[in-house]
């Protein structure tokens, strides 16, 4: 595999990255029926709960580290490494989000932006908006969309394609459940899709760790790509007892159908 990319990361991410980005684009889906929480990161999706309910763990990988290097893999913008079990932390850095209308979002961001064109069934196409309660610099202000209805719930962030983020998701490890990752092709741009998302039997308290296991619950993943000056974070949860939970297909399709 190529891994020069790799080699090339020497600098270490500032913790904002981790507690402001990714803590933030979690999305909190209620828990199952029988108490049973999924831990996510947030890209993160929770990178990816997005929630994917993954952890993104920071790390540099030094050149030496060959075997290690062998267990990673770049997917898209992401770099993920599959395993059994993984420690999550639950809410590290999260902050409120404040509900917005659709133009205080696009003149927040202001970056433009679009929005998908196709939903899934019995979603309407209708979104609610929302900030990071936090004081961020416009440059570095994410934005929240959500999707309800009685499948489930899809949370989408969208991200500055800056330098800055670029450099930063570069220098971060995806740590997923094994067979979980796949390439997908979003208009043209590589995608990470994820299945699933890491369960625990317990709910941690904000901030601590718990050790979570893979699960393949229908109705849950995360996908992740860049498109134009932007980085998207779609994430999915099943509402409990539905019978139609959403399919990676259908992510698809609807993360396609941005113009």
């Amino acid at each position: 595999m190529n891994d020069q990319f790799l080699h090339d990361l020497r600098k270490e991410p500032r913790q904002e990255f981790s507690s402001v980005l990714f803590s933030e684009i979690n999305a909190r889906f209620p828990a199952s029926q029988n108490n049973h929480h999924f831990a996510g990161n947030r890209w993160a999706i929770g990178i990816v709960s997005l929630v994917l309910l993954a952890t993104l763990t920071f790390v540099l990988v030094p050149p030496a580290k060959a075997l290690a290097i062998e267990l990673l893999r770049k997917v898209g913008i992401l770099t993920v490494e599959e395993q059994d079990s993984s420690l999550v932390s639950h809410g590290a850095g999260a902050s409120e989000r404040i509900s917005i209308s659709e133009p205080e979002a696009r003149e927040l961001f202001q970056i433009p932006f679009n929005l998908p064109t196709w939903v899934p069934e019995e979603f309407s196409l209708e979104p609610q908006f929302s900030r990071n309660n936090q004081p961020v610099d416009v440059a570095e202000q994410v934005l929240h969309i959500q999707w309800k209805s009685d499948r489930g719930y899809i949370d989408m962030t969208i991200i500055p394609y800056s330098e800055k983020w670029k450099t930063r998701y570069e220098n971060h490890i995806e740590k997923v459940g094994p067979g979980s990752v796949e390439e997908a092709d979003i208009n043209g741009y590589p995608a990470a899709l994820i299945s699933g998302g890491w369960y625990s039997e317990s709910f941690p308290a904000d901030g601590d760790e718990v050790k979570s296991t893979w699960s393949f619950e229908p109705g849950r993943g995360s996908l992740i790509w860049a498109q134009d000056e932007l980085i998207y974070v779609m994430y999915w949860s099943p509402t409990p007892d539905t019978q139609l939970p959403l399919q990676n297909d259908e992510m698809v399709r609807m993360a396609e159908s941005i113009p």
